[in-house]
């Protein structure tokens, strides 16, 4: 991987263009950082000198698959079963844990209890299914439905699915990602418990009311696979209730 002196020296290897990208840095898995040339006006941190002078650029990063192809799309899915209550798995993701033993809380409010989600692993965080759109899926409806069952090993059923036509933009200053959501209603309630999907999945089913607490609490606190699709869902359960 470059360091960011090399980096300053992959782009004085390029003439400044406008709107021209360079690949300045590439991890084997999976960040790529990207300048791209601008003639609008930037701040003097936000200019590098290029073969042909002291330019403007913006810097912005991408999502790489193992064979370093872009993966543009994501898609989480919110999985209702016929009980009512939400599915959600426990994922590791060590940079949420940067900031500090209790930022974010890990005392999970499940059963009517709490529930230390440290024995799953020390970066445990509880999100809803989903991942990147694999270049075999025809649409990032079915990505998430292809998510929904390998995190959760659900049963064939009928289901009714609400997606989201709209792509968001999680991080849209930093990170080229279209990140798309639905809500998917189950016919049964049977999944599995743990999976090996991912180096390992915990399945925990939460009521919405517990959905709603542990958000407040701070312990489901990741953006694009927790808070904005539970916002999503929210704006469907109303709709079904009252369509006008």
């Amino acid at each position: 991987m470059f360091t960011s002196h090399d980096a300053k020296k992959v782009i004085l290897a390029h003439d400044w263009e406008d709107g021209k990208a360079i690949s300045v840095v590439q991890a084997p898995y999976r960040f790529e950082a990207v300048v791209q040339c601008t003639s609008l006006p930037r701040p003097a941190f936000a200019q590098a000198e290029f073969a042909n002078g002291l330019k403007s650029y913006f810097c912005w990063t991408k999502l790489l698959r193992p064979d370093g192809t872009w993966i543009k799309d994501g898609a989480v899915i919110v999985p209702v079963l016929a009980d009512g209550r939400i599915l959600t798995v426990i994922e590791q993701r060590p940079a949420q844990w940067q900031f500090g033993e209790k930022n974010p809380n890990h005392m999970l409010m499940v059963n009517k209890g709490e529930l230390d989600i440290r024995k799953f692993g020390q970066h445990s965080s509880p999100e809803l299914p989903g991942g990147a759109r694999d270049p075999q899926d025809k649409t990032v409806k079915l990505a998430g439905l292809r998510e929904l069952w390998e995190e959760t090993r659900i049963p064939p059923q009928d289901a009714t699915l609400y997606a989201c036509t709209r792509p968001w933009y999680a991080q849209g200053s930093d990170l080229a990602l279209q990140e798309y959501v639905s809500v998917v209603f189950l016919s049964q309630s049977s999944f599995e418990s743990y999976v090996k999907n991912d180096g390992g999945l915990k399945v925990l089913a939460l009521t919405p009311d517990e959905v709603e607490r542990n958000i407040r609490r701070g312990v489901i606190c990741s953006g694009q696979a927790g808070v904005l699709p539970w916002f999503f869902a929210q704006q469907v359960f109303r709709a079904r209730q009252d369509p006008v």
